[in-house]
């Protein structure tokens, strides 16, 4: 009926107005945000994660450099974690395939960091005890652990621990968190079950990533602008405002010695010696041309400011520089070169080579492509590897000297 008519209609423009509000404040964001951290939830990346991503990044603020995926829930299912390193390849892949600079992607379990942080090693430690002193074996616990109904029964095979005392166990804990946590501190050593169960949270991963790449590298940034803003004032100092200190002072000394011998040749002070007495506080007390002594502060100061720009300010500068010409000009390297390129500039050199003679060789490569690259672009761009790669080696050789 129409007043049924009259629902529906109002249901729509409820919805069209929340979609409005929606994409309203999605644009928002991304005019305004810094960085991105996209988080996936599920086993596979879709058509509609990278799309989104590429409509985020494309329309905003943020580029492909200031961002990271996430991977969520990775203790979901068995073999997910047992090929955990596959999966997190693929979705990178699928991710990446269409974005202009490949950005990292990172697995979590914010269950089982939520037990670490919360619960702690004391806790894990009494876990492990109670259950291998409250079943029969470690092959009895895990197949009660195949099913929560089965762990939580009434009564549980191979099992003295009262369904009380085995619900307590995980109460609060997500169910599948607290199966890869039992199975985990009954089937290793407890030192190895932590740092397996720490890899799987992940979020020691994280947090260096956005330390390093975010909050470090943004701090790092505004540093090399300050220093560079520095720098350009004393250079300005130099050449403009010594210049103008000179005339200054030689302007004012005109006009006092201009005043004294006026005061000399006046026959009414000249012979009461007025103009002598004049001369003689002139001479101690009025400024004297210190030029040469400030110049030469001022290249002492230029060089301080100077080697700090050269220093790993500059290295971080230019690397953030890099990744913005990838993400401008993505059609100037090849797709292969832009994930070594992304990796190199992120300096994440565990993702290229620990090895000084490959990353020398690498090196090499771009250091040709310099001088066969017919595109500016990648001409610009080659350089900047090239430095990257010297600078790693550099610090490679040294770890192997020391």
């Amino acid at each position: 009926g129409e007043d049924g008519a009259g629902h529906e209609k109002q249901t729509r423009g409820y919805f069209q107005m929340l979609r409005d509000r929606h994409n309203n404040e999605t644009q928002t964001i991304s005019r305004e945000a810094d960085a991105v951290i996209y988080i996936m939830t599920g086993h596979t990346a879709n058509e509609e994660n990278v799309k989104f991503l590429q409509e985020f990044i494309g329309n905003g603020s943020v580029g492909a450099h200031n961002s990271v995926g996430i991977i969520a829930k990775v203790d979901t299912n068995d073999m997910l974690l047992e090929n955990l390193g596959n999966h997190v390849k693929h979705v990178s892949e699928v991710v990446n395939k269409r974005l202009p600079v490949p950005i990292p992607i990172l697995p979590i379990s914010s269950g089982i960091q939520r037990v670490l942080d919360m619960r702690g090693e004391a806790w894990l430690r009494s876990l492990k005890e109670r259950l291998l002193t409250g079943f029969e074996s470690v092959e009895r616990l895990k197949r009660a652990l195949d099913f929560d109904e089965r762990f939580d029964g009434e009564t549980c095979r191979g099992s003295s621990l009262t369904r009380k005392e085995r619900t307590m166990m995980h109460k609060g804990i997500p169910w599948r968190s607290f199966v890869v946590i039992a199975r985990a501190v009954v089937e290793k050593d407890f030192d190895e079950a932590l740092r397996y169960l720490r890899g799987i949270a992940g979020f020691d991963e994280v947090n260096a990533v956005l330390e390093e790449h975010f909050f470090s590298r943004s701090v790092i940034l505004r540093c090399h602008n300050i220093l560079h803003d520095c720098r350009n004032l004393v250079w300005e100092l130099e050449n403009d405002g010594l210049f103008k200190y000179k005339e200054r002072i030689k302007s004012e000394r005109k006009e006092v010695i201009g005043f004294i011998d006026f005061i000399m040749e006046h026959p009414k002070y000249s012979e009461k010696g007025v103009g002598g007495a004049m001369r003689s506080w002139f001479e101690t007390h009025v400024e004297n041309d210190r030029s040469e002594e400030l110049k030469q502060k001022l290249v002492d100061l230029r060089t301080v400011f100077e080697n700090l720009l050269h220093g790993e300010i500059s290295s971080v500068s230019a690397n953030f520089d890099g990744l913005q010409m990838l993400e401008k000009h993505p059609g100037c390297v090849t797709d292969a070169e832009r994930t070594e390129l992304a990796s190199l500039f992120r300096n994440m050199v565990d993702m290229v080579s620990r090895d000084a003679a490959t990353l020398g060789r690498r090196q090499v490569f771009w250091r040709v492509a310099t001088q066969t690259a017919r595109m500016p672009e990648r001409k610009a761009i080659a350089q900047m590897a090239e430095r990257q790669y010297g600078v790693i080696v550099s610090r490679l050789l040294k770890e192997v000297k020391s």
